[in-house]
């Protein structure tokens, strides 16, 4: 199996396009409308609030959530 490409669309969101089946869940349950599609590519408006419905609703594990504070400790 070849390596599926995984997206980074804005600093706390990635998302699979070989995974994603465009069911618009993602969109349509995003609290601030923060997600649209553009030429079939997943694209980030820079609102995300990390509420990770997103990633808990997607049917196609196709994107993820990260939260800021994850960064390494310095």
């Amino acid at each position: 199996d070849s390596e599926k490409e995984i997206k980074s669309i804005d600093k706390v969101l990635t998302w699979c396009g070989d995974y994603c089946k465009h069911c618009f869940v993602c969109i349509n349950i995003c609290p601030v409308k923060n997600l649209k599609f553009e030429k079939n590519e997943m694209v980030s408006l820079g609102k995300c609030t990390q509420c990770q419905l997103c990633m808990k609703y997607c049917p196609d594990f196709s994107i993820e959530v990260k939260q800021e504070n994850e960064k390494a400790d310095n």
